[in-house]
C-alpha cells in the first residue's frame, strides 16, 4: 500500500516500524499494543492470539493486539521464542492532543534486556557478554541489566568459547574487529568512557561496547554499579568440560536435577541463589579467604538455633538488587516499593542479630556492613498504601495523609460522588420514581436514566439527553455542575500523584548504592548460612586446608548420589600427594564405581575451597589451583572432530596448563584407537603426568588397560587401586569398596551379562576371550608363543602346507617354467 493511501496513523506506524526491521513493534493505541503485517502474523502463532485484519477487501492489513496491562507476560513468550521486541508507547494524552497522538519507542527488548521477573530466572543472571580482540587476546564483559552488575575475563582466541560457555549467557554481541582483526574499531578513544580507561584496551572497547548497546535499548544511560575483574583473583580454575563431567550446575541433559547445585542450593534469597552460582563455579585458591568463609559456617553451625532464626528472616527479603534496579531503569509497578519497605525491614531485624556472631570475623563483617535504612523504610512506609493499584494510574498508590493537596483533590472528587448519590436519592423522593438511577459513562458523562414506564413524571427541568429502547437519559444543571467538580477532581489528581510517585521513587534511589551493598551482603550470609544448614543435615565436616600437596579424606561420600540413592552410601579413603602416591591408577570394571570415587574427590575439593563443609569425616586438602577432568567423549560434528580427536584435545589441554598443585581426574583415556595405540597413549600420558614427568600433579587415572599397572613398579609414586568385586556363581557382585592393588580381570563379559545380551553372544565372546588370553606377547608387542589354535575364520590357522611350502622357496632361483608348476603345486595344497 502506497503512503499516499495510508491513513496518518498508519504513516506514523511505518515510520517507526523502518527504523526497526529486525523487531517486533507493539504499536500502543488505547488500552492495546497493536501488531500489523508480518508481525501480526508471528505474534498470533507465538503467542496465540486471535489474527484479524484493519483493511478490508484484497489489500487487509493483518493485525493483532494485546491488553496493555498484560504486556510483560507475553513479552516473555516472546523473547523466549528468540524475537526481539520494540515498544512504542503514546507519549501524550489522547484527550489533549492535537490531530494524531504523539507516539515514540521507549524500549528495546532483546533476551539480555528483559527485567520482569516473569520472564528470568530470579537464582540465576541474564548476562549480555560483549566480545572485543586485540592480536590474541579476548575481553569478555558479562554484564547484567537487572542486577547491573558486570563481570570481565581476559580470555584468548583457543579459550573464550570455553569461557562464555561457564556462564548464563542470554545475549551476545561483538565488536567488528572480533571478526575482522584488521577493522577499524568500533569505538573511537572519545566514545569509551573515562571510568574504563584503566581497564587494557581490549576490555575496555568490550565495556564500551556492551554499555553502548544497552543505553541504546533502554534509551537511557546505563552504568555498572561495580566491575569485577575475574582473572585479578586467587580462583580455582575449571574450563566449561570440566564444569559438565562433574554436573556442577547442569546434569548431563542440560537440567538442574542431581547437580552440585541441586544438593547444595538451600538459599533463601534470589541474590544468595546467584551468589552460590558464582561461588560453584570460581572457587576460591587462597588459604585466608576460605578459611574465613570456613570459620564463619563453623560458627552458624555451633549456633543453629540462631542460624535457623536468621533464615527465616532471609526468607522474607525480596530480590533487592533486581527491585532497586526496575526502579532506577523506570521498569517497575507500585509493588515493588512495597516489596522494598518490607525486605529493608526484614534487613534491619537480620542487623540485629549480628552481635552474636562477631567470633567470625567474615560475619563480623557482612553484618556491620547491613546499612540502617529506617528513615526510608518510615519514608516508605508514610508515602505508599499497602495495596497499592496495580499502576500509578490506577490511583491509590499514595497513601492518604503524604500529601496535602492530593488528600484535598481525593476530598473533593470523593465528595462530589457522595454528592451524587444523596442526588440521586433526592430526585427519586421528588419524582417518585422509584427505580431512577444516576450513572456515568465515557460519551455522557454522568446523566439520569428513567425506565420508560414512568416518563410521565419526569421534571420539565430535566434535558433529554438520549433515548433507548426501554428508558430515557437525561441530565440537569446540578448534575453538569457536579460532573465539572469531579473532572476537575480527576484530571488534577491523577498527574499530581504521578509527580509524588516520581519523588517517592527519587528519594529511594538516593539509598541504591546502600541498598545493593547490603544486598550483596545478605547473599553471602544467605550462602554461608545455607552451607551450614546442609553441614548439619548432611553430616559433613569441616575441612583442613593448607598450601602443601596432600590430599586425603577418611570416608569419603558423593553428595549427590548419596542423596539420590535408597541403600547406604559406601565411603571410601583416598590418599594422594606429590611424592610416594602422586598418581592412582584405579583398575575395575564398569559400574564398580570407579567414576564416583573419582568424581567425588574432585567434588569435595570444590566445595572445600568455596568455603562449604565435605561430606567425609576427616578431610586434609592442599589447595588445588585447577582441577581438570577427561571423562568419556563424544563427536564434535560442528568443528569437525571425532570422538577420538575430542579426546585427544582434551587431553592435550590438561597436559599444556596443568601445574604441580593441580588436581586431575582422567576416567579412560586412549579407548578411541586400536588397543596398542590406546596403550601407548595412555602409558605415556600418565608418565607425563607422573613425578618423573614435567608435570607432577595429584592424578586419579582409570583405566582397563591393565597394562598400565605395570608402572607402579617402574615411576615412583605411582601406586595401584582397584575397585573390590565379588563373584559368586558367576553373578556379580560391586562392594563399592576401593583397595590397593589392580584388579584381577575387568569383567567386560559379566557386566555385558547384566546388560542382557543374548547369551550366544556372551558364550561366544568367552570362546574369543579365552583364544586371546592364550597369546602371549613380547615387549615389542608382537606374538611371542600360541598355545591353541584360534577360531579359524577369526585369526586365520595357524599350520598351513602352502604356507610351508612358499617359505621353501627362493624366487630368484627359479625359471619361468618351475615357478609355474610351483603354481600349480601350491593350488593343490590349497
Amino acid at each position: 500500500m502506497s503512503d499516499s493511501n495510508l491513513t496518518p496513523m498508519m504513516r506514523q506506524y511505518h515510520d517507526i516500524k523502518s527504523q526497526y526491521t529486525d523487531a517486533m513493534l507493539f504499536f500502543r493505541m488505547g488500552d492495546f499494543y497493536e501488531l500489523f503485517g508480518d508481525d501480526a502474523v508471528t505474534a498470533s502463532k507465538v503467542l496465540s492470539i486471535a489474527l484479524t485484519s484493519r483493511d478490508k477487501g484484497e489489500k487487509r492489513t493483518p493485525m493483532a493486539g494485546i491488553p496493555h496491562h498484560a504486556l510483560d507476560g507475553y513479552l516473555h513468550k516472546l523473547v523466549a521464542a528468540g524475537h526481539k521486541a520494540v515498544i512504542c508507547d503514546q507519549l501524550e494524552d489522547p484527550r489533549q492532543a492535537k490531530g494524531i497522538v504523539k507516539r515514540g519507542v521507549t524500549r528495546v527488548i532483546t533476551p539480555s534486556t528483559v527485567l520482569n521477573d516473569q520472564a528470568i530466572d530470579p537464582s540465576r543472571h541474564n548476562y549480555l557478554a560483549a566480545l572485543c580482540a586485540e592480536g590474541d587476546e579476548v575481553a569478555i564483559v558479562l554484564w547484567d541489566l537487572s542486577t547491573a552488575s558486570v563481570k570481565v575475563i581476559a580470555s584468548s582466541c583457543d579459550r573464550y568459547r570455553d569461557d562464555l560457555a561457564r556462564y548464563p549467557v542470554a545475549e551476545c554481541i561483538a565488536a567488528e574487529e572480533f571478526f575482522s582483526p584488521i577493522a577499524e574499531l568500533t569505538e573511537s578513544p572519545a566514545e569509551i568512557p573515562g571510568h574504563f580507561d584503566h581497564f587494557p584496551p581490549a576490555q575496555s572497547r568490550a565495556l564500551a561496547l556492551a554499555r553502548h548497546y544497552l543505553s541504546t535499548t533502554q534509551f537511557r544511560t546505563i552504568e555498572p554499579t561495580e566491575i569485577e575483574r575475574i582473572t585479578d583473583q586467587p580462583l580455582l580454575l575449571m574450563d566449561h568440560s570440566t564444569c559438565r563431567n562433574l554436573e556442577l550446575l547442569t546434569n548431563m541433559n542440560g537440567g538442574n536435577d542431581h547437580t552440585l547445585l541441586w544438593v547444595l542450593d538451600r538459599t533463601q534469597t534470589a541474590m544468595g541463589g546467584r551468589l552460590l552460582r558464582d561461588w560453584i563455579r570460581h572457587p576460591l585458591f587462597d588459604r585466608h579467604s576460605i578459611e574465613r568463609r570456613l570459620e564463619a559456617v563453623e560458627l552458624l553451625v555451633g549456633n543453629y538455633a540462631l542460624t535457623g532464626t536468621l533464615r527465616d528472616i532471609l526468607k522474607g527479603i525480596c530480590d533487592l538488587e533486581r527491585t532497586i534496579n526496575r526502579i532506577a531503569l523506570e521498569q517497575h509497578r507500585p509493588r515493588d516499593l512495597v516489596n522494598l519497605r518490607q525486605s529493608l525491614h526484614q534487613v534491619m531485624q537480620l542487623r540485629e542479630h549480628g552481635e552474636f556472631l562477631q567470633e567470625a570475623p567474615l560475619l563480623s563483617e557482612l553484618f556491620a556492613s547491613l546499612a540502617d535504612f529506617q528513615e526510608l523504610i518510615d519514608y516508605l512506609a508514610h508515602a505508599i498504601s499497602d495495596e497499592p493499584s496495580a499502576t500509578i494510574k490506577g490511583g491509590q498508590v499514595i497513601r492518604n495523609g503524604f500529601d496535602e493537596t492530593l488528600d484535598r483533590l481525593r476530598g473533593a472528587r470523593g465528595n462530589a460522588r457522595d454528592q451524587i448519590l444523596h442526588m440521586e436519592a433526592d430526585e427519586k423522593s421528588q419524582t417518585g420514581i422509584p427505580s431512577l438511577k444516576i450513572r456515568y459513562n465515557k460519551v455522557f458523562g454522568y446523566y439520569i436514566e428513567v425506565p420508560k414506564t414512568h416518563q410521565h413524571r419526569v421534571p420539565q427541568h430535566y434535558i433529554r439527553k438520549q433515548t433507548l429502547v426501554n428508558a430515557e437519559r437525561f441530565v440537569t444543571e446540578p448534575i453538569k455542575e457536579l460532573e465539572s467538580l469531579i473532572l476537575e477532581a480527576e484530571e488534577q489528581l491523577q498527574p499530581h500523584e504521578e509527580m509524588l510517585y516520581s519523588q517517592v521513587c527519587s528519594y529511594a534511589l538516593q539509598w541504591m548504592e546502600l541498598i545493593v551493598s547490603s544486598a550483596r551482603a545478605v547473599a553471602q550470609v544467605d550462602v554461608l548460612s545455607c552451607f551450614a544448614q546442609i553441614s548439619v543435615g548432611s553430616h559433613y565436616n569441616r575441612p583442613h586446608i593448607d598450601d602443601d600437596t596432600r590430599l586425603e579424606f577418611s570416608e569419603l561420600r558423593h553428595p549427590v548420589i548419596e542423596c539420590i540413592q535408597s541403600e547406604p552410601f559406601i565411603a571410601n579413603d583416598l590418599q594422594l600427594d606429590t611424592k610416594q602416591q602422586q598418581l592412582m591408577i584405579i583398575t575395575g570394571p564398569n559400574m564398580a564405581g570407579k567414576s564416583t570415587y573419582m568424581r567425588q574427590s574432585a567434588l569435595a575439593v570444590i566445595m572445600a575451597q568455596m568455603g562449604c563443609f565435605v561430606p567425609a569425616t576427616k578431610a586434609h586438602i592442599g589447595l588445588c589451583d585447577r582441577i581438570f577432568t577427561r571423562v568419556g567423549a563424544s563427536d564434535n560434528l560442528a568443528e569437525g572432530k571425532s570422538t577420538f580427536m575430542v579426546e585427544m584435545s582434551e587431553t592435550a589441554f590438561i597436559l599444556q596448563h596443568a601445574t604441580r598443585h593441580s588436581l586431575i581426574v582422567i576416567d579412560e583415556v586412549g579407548r578411541g584407537t586400536s588397543t596398542f595405540d590406546g596403550i601407548s597413549i595412555a602409558w605415556s600420558v600418565a608418565e607425563h603426568l607422573s613425578g618423573q614427568g614435567p608435570i607432577g600433579a595429584r592424578t586419579l587415572f582409570a583405566t582397563h588397560f591393565h597394562e598400565l599397572t605395570d608402572l607402579e613398579q617402574e615411576v615412583e609414586g605411582v601406586f595401584n587401586c582397584h575397585i573390590l568385586i565379588s563373584e559368586k556363581q558367576g553373578q556379580l557382585h560391586f562392594l563399592r569398596k576401593v583397595a590397593p592393588g589392580c584388579a584381577p580381570k575387568s569383567y567386560g563379559i559379566e557386566v555385558a551379562r547384566l546388560a542382557q545380551l543374548p547369551q550366544s553372544v556372551i558364550e561366544r565372546a568367552y570362546e574369543i576371550l579365552s583364544n586371546l588370553e592364550a597369546r602371549e606377547y613380547s615387549a615389542e608387542g608382537r606374538s611371542a608363543v600360541v598355545h591353541s589354535q584360534d577360531p579359524p575364520y577369526l585369526f586365520g590357522p595357524l599350520d598351513d602346507p602352502a604356507v610351508e611350502r612358499l617359505r621353501e622357496i627362493d624366487p630368484d632361483c627359479c625359471t619361468p617354467r618351475q615357478a609355474l608348476e610351483l603354481l600349480y603345486e601350491l593350488k593343490q595344497l590349497g
